[in-house]
């Protein structure tokens, strides 16, 4: 069943959004002045038209249909037919990602792309779907930090090694480790260039549904090179929750803390009696004038245009892949203990 739209767009390109939840945008509000939501996202590009959105629960839909003026659909199959969108987004319950993500790529009109909210699936058996599906159009995943220009101009920095090498590094997350972990697991590989082994892990507490608080470490590894360890730890976010992660250098440090909206640099310098001491340095990378969801979209808008090519695309599915793996793979161990 479907829901006629309330307004009449008159956009070029139709997004259809697979979930009606806060990530999609049921509990935005009108007068908010911080994009946070995909459909807050959508709606500032020109370009774009919220469309459709696809929610099995009926009460959900109807109220996300009518805070955005978009159509609502019980089934995705009668949502693509009538709609045929340019751009789908799943930003649905995180078990039913790589469920949607793979009926998208049976498709025999596909869209021209694909948005995927992280984390890309939850099990290894979804993974390994996924790594030997060939997807008829591009796939981004919605890793936010890979979207924030704070972090680009910071990994720009690290890459050029102000600092020489990486020997250490440190993240603390709250949550669940498929839930959250994800990120900074993600944002690690992205600052640095460098993978990392199966975790060792030390403690496993149960947290969210089906999920882990892992803490443990791993080591870090650049072109087959091992250059340190990386510990994990956690919070229980019924006292507060926190998201930091440090980056230790043979000659410095980055910290970012309050879920990386504070970025610190120290550099080492050496006093008055030869002592190797970290400096804070007055170096800034910040850059407020647009939220990640906005750059996400925007992103899309582009390559939809014709202005960004595939390869050209922030954070695409082979380069979420990785950090999947180590997550997936850490956690189907657990599991099994």
């Amino acid at each position: 069943m479907s829901i006629a739209a309330g307004n009449n767009f008159n956009m070029k390109f139709k997004v259809l959004l697979i979930g009606a939840g806060k990530m999609a945008g049921i509990a935005d509000i009108a007068t908010s002045q911080v994009p946070r939501s995909h459909a807050q996202g959508i709606k500032l590009q020109s370009s774009l038209s919220l469309a459709a959105v696809v929610d099995p629960v009926g009460s959900a839909r109807e109220e996300f249909s009518k805070r955005h003026g978009c159509s609502a659909f019980e089934s995705l199959g009668e949502a693509l037919r009538k709609e045929n969108p340019d751009v789908v987004c799943i930003c649905s319950p995180n078990e039913t990602h790589a469920n949607y993500l793979l009926e998208l790529a049976k498709l025999s009109r596909p869209p021209k792309l694909i948005i995927v909210e992280k984390p890309l699936c939850t099990d290894l058996k979804q993974l390994r779907q996924i790594q030997q599906t060939k997807f008829p159009c591009p796939v981004v995943v919605n890793q936010t930090r890979r979207f924030r220009k704070d972090m680009t101009r910071l990994r720009d920095f690290l890459l050029s090694e102000p600092f020489g090498k990486i020997v250490g590094a440190r993240f603390v997350y709250y949550g669940g480790w498929v839930v959250n972990a994800v990120h900074a697991i993600d944002q690690f590989r992205f600052l640095t260039g460098c993978e990392l082994s199966k975790p060792q892990i030390f403690s496993a507490i149960p947290s969210r549904a089906h999920d882990f608080l892992l803490e443990g470490r791993a080591t870090i590894i650049q072109n087959g090179t091992d250059l340190g360890v990386v510990k994990f730890d956690t919070v229980d976010e019924s006292h507060f929750q926190l998201f930091e992660l440090e980056l230790r250098y043979q000659n410095g440090r980055i910290f970012c803390r309050n879920f990386a909206s504070e970025i610190h640099v120290e550099t080492v310098t050496t006093n008055e009696i030869g002592e190797r001491e970290l400096t804070p340095q007055n170096q800034s990378f910040s850059d407020s004038a647009e939220m990640p969801i906005m750059a996400l979209y925007a992103q899309a808008a582009r390559f939809l245009a014709g202005e960004v090519t595939e390869r050209e695309l922030t954070s695409s599915l082979d380069e979420n892949l990785p950090t999947m793996i180590t997550l997936l793979s850490t956690l189907e161990e657990v599991a099994r203990c």
